[in-house]
Order: C-alpha cells, then sequence, then structure tokens
C-alpha cells in the first residue's frame, strides 16, 4: 500500500499564524500594563485617605551630675498619630531616630504632662495629629547618687553524691560587689544574692561555675559586676574510728574518782584530705561530775565538748561512765 505524503503547509498560512502568535502576546502586554496603571491609580487614591498607626519615641534625660533617678522614668514613649498615608508610611517605615530630650533639675519631684509631651513631639510628626501617648505623664524624681560595697550571697540548692562533702569554704569571687543608686535606696540594701544554683545531679566533683546577680527590681541600681564565679572543692568521705580519753571535770576536791572506762569509742564521717591528720587529740569527751551528787549516784554522763568542724555524724560509746570513789591517801 503507497504512503501518504506530508501534508504541506502554505507558507501564507504559516505568516497567519505568527502573527496572531504576536497578537495574543500584545494584548497580553496591554492587559498587565493596563491592571499596573490601575494599581497605580488606586494605591494613590488610598494613601490619600487619612490612617491611624503608632510611632515609638525615645526620651533622653538631661540628668545633673552625681543625681540619679529615685525610679526609673519610661525611657519610650508609644505615639498615637492620624496622618494621610503618604505621610503616614514616611513615619512608620522611616528609620530616622526619634528622640525627644527632657531637662531635670536637680532633686526635682515633677510630672510632666501630656500637653508638654505632645508640644515636644509634634516637631517630629509635623505632617500629622498626635491622638494619643503612652504613657500619658511622665513621673520624675532625682536624688544625691550613692555607692556602697556589700556582699554577695550564694543561693544554691546542691545535692552531694553519697559519700561526699564540701572539703572547703566555697568561694566567690567577688565575694563582695560595688553597687551604684539612689541614696534613700541604696542605704537599705545590704546584701546581693546570686541567682539560684541547682544541678541537674547530685555533685561529686569540684564545683566551678559561672553565676549571674539577681536583678534588682528599681532598674538605676547598677552593680560593679554582673556575674560572680562560684568554686567549690567536693570530696569523698569516709569512717574513721577514735579511742578518746575521759577527763573528769569538776569532782570534788576530797574525793578521788576513777571512771571505767576511761575512754569512749569514736566514729566520725571525715573528707579524704583529712582522714590522716584527724587525732584523738582533735576532741575532747568529759565527765562533768558538777551537776551531780557522787554518792547518790553510781554514773556519770559524758559530753562531747571538743570537736573538729569537718567531721560529720559523730557516733561515740558509752555514753555514761561508771565511777568509784576512793578517798585520798
Amino acid at each position: 500500500m503507497a504512503q501518504k505524503a506530508p501534508k504541506k503547509i502554505n507558507p501564507r498560512q504559516k505568516l497567519n499564524l505568527q502573527n496572531l502568535r504576536l497578537l495574543l502576546k500584545q494584548d497580553r502586554t496591554i492587559r498587565i500594563l493596563c491592571v499596573v496603571i490601575a494599581f497605580i491609580f488606586w494605591l494613590i487614591t488610598k494613601l490619600s485617605y487619612s490612617y491611624k498607626d503608632s510611632i515609638k519615641v525615645q526620651v533622653d534625660y538631661l540628668v545633673p551630675e552625681g543625681k540619679v533617678f529615685t525610679y526609673p522614668p519610661a525611657l519610650e514613649l508609644e505615639v498615637f498619630i492620624e496622618a494621610k498615608g503618604w505621610e503616614l508610611l514616611g513615619y512608620v517605615f522611616s528609620s530616622q531616630k526619634r528622640v525627644v530630650e527632657i531637662e531635670v533639675l536637680e532633686n526635682e519631684i515633677r510630672t510632666i504632662s501630656s500637653i508638654s509631651l505632645t508640644n515636644k513631639i509634634i516637631d517630629l510628626v509635623p505632617d500629622a495629629s498626635i491622638l494619643n501617648i503612652v504613657p500619658e505623664n511622665l513621673q520624675i524624681q532625682t536624688e544625691n547618687k550613692a555607692r556602697k560595697i556589700i556582699p554577695v550571697l550564694l543561693d544554691q540548692q546542691i545535692r552531694l553524691a553519697p559519700l561526699h562533702q564540701f572539703a572547703d569554704t566555697v568561694l566567690l569571687q567577688p565575694s563582695s560587689i560595688e553597687i551604684e543608686g539612689p541614696a534613700s535606696v541604696i542605704r537599705n540594701i545590704n546584701q546581693w544574692k546570686t541567682n539560684v544554683f541547682i544541678p541537674a545531679e547530685a555533685v561529686s566533683k569540684d564545683i566551678d561555675v559561672e553565676l549571674s546577680l539577681v536583678a534588682h527590681p528599681n532598674a538605676t541600681i547598677k552593680c560593679s559586676t554582673n556575674s560572680i564565679r562560684y568554686r567549690a572543692k567536693v570530696e569523698e568521705v569516709t569512717e574513721k574510728k577514735l579511742a578518746i580519753p575521759i577527763d573528769i571535770l569538776d569532782a570534788p576536791d576530797s574525793l578521788l574518782l576513777v571512771i571505767i572506762p576511761k575512754k569512749i569509742e569514736l566514729s566520725c564521717s571525715v573528707g579524704l584530705s583529712d582522714y590522716k591528720s584527724l587525732k584523738p587529740e582533735d576532741f575532747k569527751a568529759v565527765a562533768n561530775f558538777g551537776p551531780i551528787n557522787v554518792f547518790n549516784q553510781s554514773t556519770v554522763e559524758i559530753e562531747l565538748t571538743q570537736k573538729p568542724s569537718k567531721i560529720h555524724n559523730i557516733q561515740y560509746s558509752p555514753k555514761k561512765a561508771t565511777y568509784i570513789i576512793r578517798s585520798h591517801q
């Protein structure tokens, strides 16, 4: 069977197709251009209306040397304005810093009204109407600036691992700070706390951390530092047993008292660093005969009147000793 020959396109027909495509492209361009022009006219119309919005205005106080605010005043104002769309866009999106200056006198107590603030702000937004200012009034009070050195108080909630203890006293660097602020507030501050330190796990190693200081509710109070270094040595503890001689206290001079036993057996928990240096001489056990009638009793209580500060969990026995009365020869 003979194959059909491909259909030939008339050159004039091909030219008509090209013209049609070109016409469609031109029509689309015209439509887009019309939409853009319509949008521009719509935008111009909309921006000619009045709108409401707010802007931020910073307040710069000119405070005399050696003076400070008793309580911090507002450092920023939120100003609600009304203006034409064009002007409003310029105010809202402008990167220009808007600042009003307020001169403060020595030891001044004053309320700056919204009217006074409006008169200062109006120059910053000359083409707008100011509707409201937040806060409406500024309360300012100044007094003498004072300085004071106070100790730092560590606030910690540490859980030591079993059979561990602090090997030495806690070290804070610095252990005291200088604070500066209004004299009436400074005089009532006698210490400054750290933010609470709560380790996630029981502590079995030395501690070396940086802790921030608690912020004072009065922002005019300034500290010489905002953080301190907290260091503490943690060591394992062990048990040590000692025999401590019993001293006789306030026995009658005319009698010879013999106590049985002559020593107590003492056990305590002590850090490894102090284990070897801990000796019986570091303790004092006494049988105090002063409060008792030696002829009416046969036993006396044994008291531990001296012990080192670094030991814990002290146990000793016996708690009482018997005694024998003998006359001096």
